[in-house]
């Protein structure tokens, strides 16, 4: 029986996918094609485009250009149609602007718990982050559960980088908090240097931010306010990173401005209860206000909801202020830096599982400040409920 030609694009999209790390299993539900034709275009590409220790061959693929196909072509098959173009329009985002969406099948809707599924998408995902990384450049981290389920994955696929590699930098993004709604294990700090030694070796100094209080409560005098920015400033990574606390972060100097790549998760619109309610009392946020203004956070900078009015923006604006770590501004310049960089730099990754997050992550989109969603599939079916109906 003459056997079923596979089409070109889905030998190359089942290499990739297999360089990245994922299982002829995850490569079937991703593509939708048969087991029986992953494992021919595997076979079909096996030392050409890919190789056992999950690595894509890009340069090569690159050079061949079977049918014309870009790596753009690749990375567009992998992910999902469906949700790109409802997302596109919803958004009115140019082709240049939209984010490239991998979505990774973490379980049944109502059969595997949040943490669980979360670890599952560290696991899936940590093929991805772990290329991306390979090749150089300074990577900031945040904070959480979701960074943490990646950098985890990254750890059990990654060997320390050879001296042919390019050289790769780890930065932690965000203070560390004496209120520990962030669990110690999950803090900037810890996740920096556990990625940076994973990557670069057990002996390579990642720098710390783990005396650097993650916010400056609202109810601070400006005397207290003075008193912790010195302190803050005794840091010498801090400096490095961010430049001086409370002042203007100047263009070319602190490093944030050369990060090529950052790393985080996001959050929910605003939950009274749980360990992140009583971390913004302490700050002295009034959560009943915040829960109008904003429609969720990345790693506790808080996104603005779209239609606020010009003394609302300012109250966001007022509260994000708190923070010591990582800004908005921080953000856009990254993920612009990206975009006109014709994919040289990865720009803002997300790491993102559960439906509560989908409202957060399409206003991220729109406001374009993401580069790659790592996402599981019960947020990309809420994602697509939200924007639906907007072709």
């Amino acid at each position: 029986m003459k056997k079923k030609r596979i089409e070109t694009i889905d030998r190359i999209a089942a290499a990739y996918l297999r360089g990245q790390g994922d299982t002829q299993d995850r490569i079937h539900e991703i593509l939708g094609i048969s087991q029986s034709s992953v494992a021919r275009a595997l076979d079909e590409t096996k030392g050409i485009y890919w190789q056992e220790e999950c690595r894509f061959l890009t340069e090569r693929f690159e050079e061949d250009q079977p049918e014309g196909l870009s790596m753009r072509d690749v990375h567009q098959r992998v992910g999902r149609f469906r949700l790109a173009a409802k997302l596109a329009a919803h958004c009115g985002l140019a082709e240049e602007d939209m984010p490239e969406i991998r979505v990774f099948p973490c379980g049944l809707p109502g059969k595997v718990v949040w943490d669980e599924r979360v670890t599952n998408l560290g696991r899936a995902a940590a093929g991805v982050v772990n290329q991306l990384l390979l090749n150089g450049g300074i990577c900031g981290l945040t904070w959480g559960r979701h960074v943490q389920s990646v950098v985890a994955g990254v750890e059990k696929i990654s060997a320390p980088s050879s001296s042919g590699q390019p050289e790769l930098r780890v930065l932690p993004l965000c203070g560390d908090s004496t209120l520990r709604p962030i669990p110690s294990d999950q803090s900037s700090a810890v996740l920096a240097m556990r990625l940076d030694q994973a990557m670069n070796g057990k002996g390579h100094v990642t720098p710390s931010l783990a005396s650097v209080p993650a916010f400056i409560p609202k109810n601070f005098s400006k005397q207290e306010v003075a008193a912790v920015r010195k302190l803050i400033n005794l840091n010498p990574d801090y400096v490095e990173i961010f430049g001086k606390a409370g002042a203007k972060r100047v263009k070319g100097t602190p490093l944030i401005h050369d990060v090529s790549m950052i790393l985080t998760g996001v959050g929910p619109a605003v939950r009274r209860g749980g360990k992140s309610g009583h971390f913004f009392k302490a700050a002295g946020v009034d959560l009943d206000r915040l829960s109008r203004l904003v429609i969720g956070d990345i790693s506790a900078y808080f996104i603005e909801r779209p239609d606020l009015k010009p003394h609302e923006k300012e109250q966001v604006k007022k509260i994000n202020s708190l923070w010591t770590g990582l800004h908005r501004e921080d953000l856009q310049r990254c993920s612009d830096a990206a975009r006109s960089s014709n994919g040289e730099r990865p720009g803002v990754v997300i790491a993102a599982a559960g439906e509560d997050r989908a409202e957060v992550m399409v206003e991220i989109a729109r406001q374009r400040l993401s580069q790659l969603w790592l996402i599981d599939n019960t947020l990309e079916a809420r994602v697509i409920e939200l924007v639906s109906g907007s072709e």
